[in-house]
């Protein structure tokens, strides 16, 4: 039997073909595996270097082995004493066990998806358990800094027994053992920025400027008075 030139050269195209497709490289910031008509294939390869697969049957799957960043969206909680507040805050976060995380996850866009879900439940549900001075403080050998205008009452830091880092670690805590069902291991969870909602910030504003005209004024009646001990 004689083969044709076209024949000869679609067999070596396949080969080549095969053979580029058999090796698969694993650099150090990859963790992969295979499967073969849907089903996981051995253990996940994490060490780099050359490996190879079944070419045209098995499919090569790769994740991230560094770790990764959660950035939340702002969002709106109110705090033990009923005090509205917008959080925002981060977490890292990295695939420890590549095989639940396909079978489940799938990839890390459904990843983050589960991640916003978790770390707001948890986060609002922390909050909501403590007053905002334990939200926002964390030093508990802190002074006020006054420079002596400031009105009866003003200066003066409230106490507080547990702190802004202490609630951090419990969401850390709490979220942690959320997550590794989904073969993830959330390494850091801090909050970012803590202010109060829109809606309270233009209340806010407007008792600091009534706050310093009430000192402005006081300063004017103080000149005033001077004045007319001068004038006699």
């Amino acid at each position: 039997m004689k083969y044709t030139p076209i024949a000869i050269a679609l067999v070596v195209l396949v080969a080549i073909i095969g053979l580029f497709t058999s090796v698969y490289v694993v650099t150090e910031r990859d963790q992969a595996f295979i499967t073969r008509f849907g089903k996981i294939q051995g253990d996940p390869t994490i060490e780099p270097g050359l490996y190879f697969k079944v070419p045209f049957i098995d499919k090569l799957w790769r994740f991230e082995k560094r770790i990764l960043e959660w950035d939340g969206l702002p969002s709106e909680v109110t705090t033990k004493d009923k005090r509205f507040i917008a959080i925002d805050s981060y977490a890292r976060w990295r695939i420890s066990d590549p095989e639940t995380f396909f079978l489940i996850v799938k990839d890390e866009v459904f990843a983050q998806s589960r991640l916003d879900d978790i770390l707001d439940g948890t986060t609002r549900t922390a909050v909501s358990k403590h007053d905002l001075v334990e939200v926002v403080r964390s030093d508990k050998d802190r002074k006020a800094v006054t420079d002596g205008n400031q009105t009866e009452g003003a200066g003066q830091l409230q106490p507080f027994t547990i702190g802004r880092q202490a609630i951090s670690d419990a969401i850390l805590k709490e979220s942690r053992g959320k997550v590794k069902e989904y073969g993830i291991k959330l390494l850091d969870f801090q909050f970012k920025r803590i202010n109060y909602a829109p809606t309270v910030q233009m209340k806010i504003f407007e008792r600091m400027i009534a706050e310093r005209k009430q000192i402005a004024e006081k300063f004017r009646s103080e000149g005033l008075g001077r004045a007319a001990e001068i004038e006699g």
